[in-house]
Protein backbone atom coordinates (compact mmCIF):
# COMPACT_ATOMS: atom_id res chain seq x y z
CA UNK A 1 0.00 0.00 0.00
CA UNK A 2 3.15 2.63 0.73
CA UNK A 3 4.37 1.89 -2.45
CA UNK A 4 1.10 2.63 -4.83
CA UNK A 5 -0.04 5.80 -2.33
CA UNK A 6 4.23 7.04 -3.04
CA UNK A 7 3.77 6.26 -7.00
CA UNK A 8 0.61 8.38 -6.72
CA UNK A 9 1.95 10.90 -4.53
CA UNK A 10 4.87 11.36 -7.13
CA UNK A 11 2.34 11.63 -10.50
CA UNK A 12 0.91 14.63 -8.51
CA UNK A 13 4.02 16.62 -7.14
CA UNK A 14 5.47 15.84 -10.51
CA UNK A 15 2.19 17.65 -12.51
CA UNK A 16 2.47 20.46 -10.27
CA UNK A 17 5.84 21.02 -11.11
CA UNK A 18 8.46 19.12 -8.58
CA UNK A 19 10.88 17.49 -10.85
CA UNK A 20 14.21 16.28 -10.05
CA UNK A 21 15.63 19.10 -11.67
CA UNK A 22 13.32 21.51 -10.32
CA UNK A 23 16.01 22.30 -7.15
CA UNK A 24 17.60 20.85 -4.14
CA UNK A 25 14.56 20.05 -2.57
CA UNK A 26 13.08 17.69 -5.59
CA UNK A 27 16.05 16.10 -5.69
CA UNK A 28 16.41 15.60 -2.12
CA UNK A 29 12.46 14.32 -1.88
CA UNK A 30 12.60 12.51 -4.99
CA UNK A 31 15.87 10.72 -3.66
CA UNK A 32 15.33 9.99 0.16
CA UNK A 33 11.37 8.96 -1.02
CA UNK A 34 13.03 6.46 -3.55
CA UNK A 35 15.47 5.06 -1.42
CA UNK A 36 13.10 4.58 1.20
CA UNK A 37 10.56 2.73 -1.17
CA UNK A 38 13.71 0.11 -2.22
CA UNK A 39 14.01 -0.86 1.36
CA UNK A 40 9.69 -1.62 1.74
CA UNK A 41 10.41 -3.29 -1.29
CA UNK A 42 13.89 -5.31 0.06
CA UNK A 43 12.02 -6.02 3.57
CA UNK A 44 8.91 -7.51 1.71
CA UNK A 45 11.35 -9.76 -0.39
CA UNK A 46 12.96 -10.63 3.00
CA UNK A 47 9.15 -11.64 4.54
CA UNK A 48 8.49 -13.31 1.61
CA UNK A 49 11.48 -15.50 2.24
CA UNK A 50 10.85 -16.44 5.75
CA UNK A 51 7.22 -16.90 5.01
CA UNK A 52 8.30 -19.55 1.96
CA UNK A 53 11.59 -20.52 3.45
CA UNK A 54 12.06 -24.35 4.29
CA UNK A 55 13.94 -23.36 7.57
CA UNK A 56 13.10 -20.31 9.23
CA UNK A 57 15.28 -20.06 12.20
CA UNK A 58 14.26 -17.76 15.10
CA UNK A 59 17.27 -15.77 14.68
CA UNK A 60 16.19 -14.90 11.46
CA UNK A 61 12.17 -13.88 12.25
CA UNK A 62 14.19 -11.31 14.84
CA UNK A 63 16.58 -9.74 11.84
CA UNK A 64 13.14 -9.02 9.90
CA UNK A 65 11.53 -7.33 13.22
CA UNK A 66 14.35 -5.36 13.66
CA UNK A 67 14.35 -4.16 10.14
CA UNK A 68 10.86 -3.40 9.93
CA UNK A 69 11.60 -1.30 12.94
CA UNK A 70 14.23 0.56 10.86
CA UNK A 71 12.77 1.02 8.21
CA UNK A 72 9.81 2.36 10.11
CA UNK A 73 11.66 5.28 12.40
CA UNK A 74 13.60 6.09 9.05
CA UNK A 75 10.10 6.68 7.58
CA UNK A 76 8.73 8.91 10.55
CA UNK A 77 12.03 11.13 10.41
CA UNK A 78 11.81 11.09 6.51
CA UNK A 79 7.95 12.14 7.02
CA UNK A 80 8.62 15.21 9.79
CA UNK A 81 11.50 16.92 7.33
CA UNK A 82 10.14 16.54 4.53
CA UNK A 83 6.27 16.80 5.19
CA UNK A 84 6.44 18.77 8.18
CA UNK A 85 8.75 21.40 7.94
Amino acid sequence: MFLLLQILEFHRLYARGLTLQTGPYGAVYYSLISLHGFHVIGGLAFLLYLLFGIQNPPRRKKYAEMYWHFVTAVWLVLFSILYIL
